[in-house]
């Protein structure tokens, strides 16, 4: 709710000492990529990375998800990635 009253432009990836499992990432104005990369086999799930540029990731995963304008993503350890439009 906090971003929707931020003015200008930004991409923004946010972490909050109340729940650490969770990482939100927005943009408006400024770009940002969610990286994915698939569960590894041995147990262990998928992991995301949030970048302004490919190039940030490309060592880690290939798979980008491009986030749109005025468009949120809420990753939380352990589950599915959540999309969603800034009100």
């Amino acid at each position: 709710q906090a971003l929707t009253q931020v003015e200008g432009a930004f991409g923004v990836a946010v972490i909050s000492a109340d729940e650490p499992g969770t990482l939100i990432g927005a943009r408006k104005g400024s770009p940002l990529i969610m990286g994915v990369r698939a569960p590894d086999g041995a147990g262990g799930g998928a992991s995301y990375f949030l970048a302004s540029d490919a190039s940030a990731v490309v060592e880690h995963t290939r798979d980008v998800i491009y986030l749109e304008d005025s468009e949120m993503v809420v990753i939380r350890r352990g589950a599915a990635y959540e999309m969603m439009t800034l009100a």
